[in-house]
């Protein structure tokens, strides 16, 4: 970058001072600005001094290998731009100064050239900074049309001094001989973009230099014309040309959609799933991009992007980075939108998810366990196993997954046969650990239902101790007819102790699934009453069956 400010620098000073600037006069502010230039010169010197060196020592690429042996760059910067570098250093005026000397502006031309550098050295720029290309573009055309007229105003200045001011309306007013050099900048600058661009009116050429000078700016602004014209067309084409697939590949899916008759919310759907690919900027399918790359690049990528991603996932890991390199390149990116499910509740599993971005939920019907974020995968136990999904996986923003499809997996396991029992018996260490987990739960379950049941027995028998204390003071008269409402009272306890009881044992069988009605059977059936002497026996076939369920 510092090279390519000071060959610019020298491209716009070097013909402003030879045009504009007048002898300047010893001391005062013409010494002054002297000296600033001199210092400024002296710097530009350096640096292009240092580039010399540093190419010297700078690596190359040949036939796609980077050349780092320092004989071999010396030789391929030799036999290259060095003597041209030479040459462009020109005289060098600093060391002169220092002895008393002055070449002059005139000495200085030969910095210039090195303009015909700029094409690398932008390049580089282009190769260091990929994400800025189209604006280094911008800035080379730009540059380029900068250059055409600051050289031609330099040019057109020359002729109005030679000439003098005011001889005829093609060259400078009078009244700007003696003005500032800023305004007779300015002036030459307009007149110099008006003969290029042809935008505007300024008086014929009188004299035959005026003649020659105004048909090189008739031909310079055809070059200059057909330049921003194809240049501008071509940056403002590529920045632009994804927005561009964008709204065709819209425009044809729209009248897909409307001639088919797609309901309006499926259609709102689509349209918000490709406006979030658009800004994303994820169009083109990275598929397709990489199968135009050699293999070993393709793998390189694969790795880069999914090897830490693929090595989260508990069956993959301990194993060899062959293995894990042969799965990473079976990995296929897919995007989900919020609320899509990714697979549901008793589908047959063919793929196992890792995510890559966004958030999952992990459902059963209408009631969410878990949610997922970045990192996290699913899946993987029903792949291995050919097992059914024991729940459904709903999207609860835009998620970016990397899938795995079985085949792939079998695909890979052919050339790795050690690992098949491997990744098997973790698969059915996980599904071990979640039965477990789903029977603890339910035999949770069945002894809150116990519990429950024996704080209303003990609450029961409570209330029956109570009202025997009371009828105990009652009246000899009323003795008989206590003992029959005593009976009658014992019998509709006994009842809703029963009635207890079996409400406690159903609730337990229901929650411990579908078929722990059973236990529910022990209460009252055909008027008898229930057996009291074993409480605890009612929940034990819910505990059964909940296992089983599990």
């Amino acid at each position: 970058a510092l090279i390519l400010t000071a060959t610019i620098f020298n491209a716009v000073v070097i013909p402003l001072r030879w045009s504009f600037e007048r002898q300047p006069e010893a001391g005062g502010s013409g010494s002054s600005r002297r000296n600033r230039y001199v210092a400024l010169d002296s710097a530009g010197d350096l640096l292009l001094v240092l580039d010399i060196v540093l190419n010297f020592q700078s690596g190359y690429v040949d036939k796609g290998v980077v050349q780092l042996d320092p004989h071999k760059c010396w030789r391929h910067y030799a036999n290259g731009w060095f003597i041209f570098d030479v040459l462009a250093m020109g005289p060098t005026n600093w060391p002169l100064v220092a002895l008393g000397y002055d070449l002059g502006r005139v000495w200085r031309f030969p910095r210039v050239v090195r303009l015909l550098r700029l094409e690398s050295n932008l390049a580089r720029l282009q190769m260091r900074f990929i994400s800025f290309l189209h604006l280094i573009r911008l800035f080379k055309l730009f540059l380029v049309i900068f250059l055409l007229i600051h050289w031609t105003a330099c040019v057109y200045h020359t002729i109005v001094i030679s000439e003098g001011f005011g001889i005829n309306e093609f060259v400078a007013p009078a009244d700007l001989e003696h003005a500032p050099m800023s305004l007779q900048y300015l002036q030459a600058v307009y007149f110099s973009t008006v003969s290029l661009t042809g935008l505007g009116s300024v008086a014929g050429p009188v004299t035959p230099l005026e003649t020659l000078f105004a048909l090189i700016c008739s031909c310079l602004g055809f070059i200059m014309f057909a330049i921003i014209v194809g240049n501008i067309g071509e940056v403002l084409a590529h920045m632009h040309s994804g927005m561009a697939e964008f709204r065709n590949k819209m425009d044809f899916l729209l009248q897909f959609l409307e001639s088919r008759r797609i309901p309006a919310h499926i259609q709102q759907k689509i349209v918000t799933h490709y406006e979030y690919l658009a800004d994303r900027q994820q169009l083109q399918d990275e598929r397709e991009v990489l199968d135009e790359l050699p293999g070993y690049l393709r793998q390189e990528i694969s790795m880069f992007l999914n090897y830490e991603t693929i090595t989260k996932v508990d069956i993959f890991k301990n194993v060899e980075p062959g293995f894990v390199n042969a799965l990473v390149l079976k990995l296929e990116a897919a995007i989900f939108s919020p609320g899509e499910y990714v697979f549901r509740e008793g589908e047959i599993g063919r793929e196992m998810y890792i995510i890559s971005e966004g958030e999952v939920e992990i459902v059963s019907g209408s009631q969410v366990f878990i949610t997922l974020k970045r990192g996290d995968y699913f899946g993987d136990v029903a792949l291995l196993l050919k097992t059914r999904r024991t729940a459904g996986v709903r999207c609860k923003t835009f998620t970016h997954l990397f899938s795995l499809t079985k085949m792939d997996l079998e695909e890979v396991l052919e050339d790795y046969p050690e690992y098949c029992n491997v990744m098997l018996k973790e698969a059915e260490k996980k599904m071990q650990e979640r039965a477990n987990r789903e029977k603890g739960k339910k035999i949770k379950m069945v002894t809150s239902a116990r519990k429950k049941y024996r704080d209303m027995q003990t609450a029961e028998n409570n209330n029956a101790a109570g009202e025997q204390e009371g009828g105990a003071g009652a009246t000899s008269d009323s003795g008989s007819l206590n003992k029959g409402g005593g009976g009658g009272g014992r019998r509709s306890r006994s009842g809703s102790r029963h009635g207890a009881e079996a409400a406690a044992t159903a609730a337990a069988a229901a929650s411990a699934g579908p078929n722990g009605g059973a236990a529910a059977k022990g209460g009252p059936q055909g008027g008898k009453e229930p057996v009291l002497a074993r409480p605890a026996e009612a929940p034990a076939p819910a505990s059964h069956h909940a296992e089983a369920d599990g």
